[in-house]
């Protein structure tokens, strides 16, 4: 790849050859990532303005020395899985690693003989997210939706509570080249803090402590718990550049806690929200049905149920029959809150 730089672009380099920001500035900008192939033809463009022998030149060649060897660090570190499954999502194939439990679990108990998980929310986000959207998956587990969202070109945060699925969503990510799928270590919430997880073996329902139960236990010197931060969506959304364009929440009952933590991101009403809600559990978390409606007033939000064959929207007196406890109980209906233009 050649750089080619504009006149001002020019025009800054030369003026301020010592700020490694303002060289690499043009190249990051342009492509939005950086591909460290790219880094000789880059620097054979400065030498082409005589920069090669600067100070600033110098220093680059520098950083991206170390950049080269970060990230042959986390590949060693990470290693590369023994066995890798590919799926295809209608033409976007993603490579999962298959050969640690979590994994093993996840597909084993979710995608036998070809089924395809939660076929309703891939179809979704297939054609809701384009290249540069910003894609935040809360309980993103192994990475299974954030891998897809990340193919599709997204920045994707993958936030999970469980510490040791971590390594396998950079793994996944890094199998499919996936250089913009950032895995936190977090619990989202109303509050920003920290909280306690019990160190069980990874589940497809890891959840921190709900209202309910007892957290007498869980002192910084027990070591049956990790201490995670607890952030909110909005700390998180504050920070980025734009706002996110789908957002995902799996929170094993803590979807009101979550959502209380999204206050200003759900009132800009510019971004989808993803909602898997857990009738039973939410009840754990000092939570009802009831209060989800105000969340999202239905003059300025149309709700959808998300069916593997698409979207069936409700009235709100169908999304309290769908979330009845005594009738749907072991249902955890998957929603689209889609903000009305």
């Amino acid at each position: 790849m050649t750089v080619e730089f504009s006149n001002a672009e020019k025009a800054m380099i030369v003026r301020h050859p010592e700020n490694v920001a303002d060289l690499y500035r043009p190249l990051w900008q342009r492509r939005g990532m950086l591909v460290l192939d790219d880094v000789r033809p880059f620097l054979d463009r400065l030498a082409c303005f005589g920069l090669n022998g600067r100070r600033g030149a110098t220093l680059l060649a520098r950083h991206f020395d170390r950049l080269a060897k970060g990230t042959d660090f986390v590949t060693e570190t990470l290693g590369q899985p023994d066995s890798v499954r590919v799926v295809n999502f209608g033409g976007l194939q993603v490579k999962y690693c298959d050969d640690d439990f979590a994994s093993r679990t996840f597909f084993d108990a979710l995608m036998k003989d070809g089924h395809i998980h939660e076929l309703g929310v891939v179809k979704l986000m297939l054609r809701t997210l384009a290249p540069d959207d910003i894609f935040i998956d809360v309980g993103a587990h192994t990475g299974y939706l954030s891998c897809i969202a990340g193919a599709k070109g997204a920045v994707v945060l993958a936030i999970e509570l469980q510490q040791s699925i971590i390594p396998i969503i950079r793994r996944n990510a890094m199998i499919n080249g996936l250089d913009r799928v950032h895995a936190i270590t977090a619990a989202a919430g109303a509050r920003d803090g920290l909280t306690s997880v019990l160190r069980y073996q990874p589940t497809l329902s890891g959840r921190a402590f709900g209202e309910g139960e007892a957290k007498e236990f869980a002192s910084l010197g027990n070591n049956a718990f990790d201490w995670i931060p607890v952030v909110r969506l909005d700390t998180l959304a504050a920070d980025l550049p734009q706002p996110p364009k789908l957002v995902k929440i799996d929170g094993e009952g803590a979807e009101l806690q979550i959502l209380a933590g999204a206050r200003e991101l759900i009132a800009g009403r510019r971004t989808r929200f993803i909602l898997e809600f857990h009738v039973t559990l939410v009840a754990e978390f000092g939570g009802r049905r009831e209060d989800l409606y105000p969340i999202f007033p239905a003059d300025q939000w149309a709700v959808f149920q998300i069916e593997d064959s698409g979207l069936r929207r409700l009235d709100r007196a169908s999304l309290h029959a769908l979330l009845d406890p005594q009738v749907h109980g072991g249902a955890n209906p998957s929603l689209l809150f889609d903000p009305i233009r």
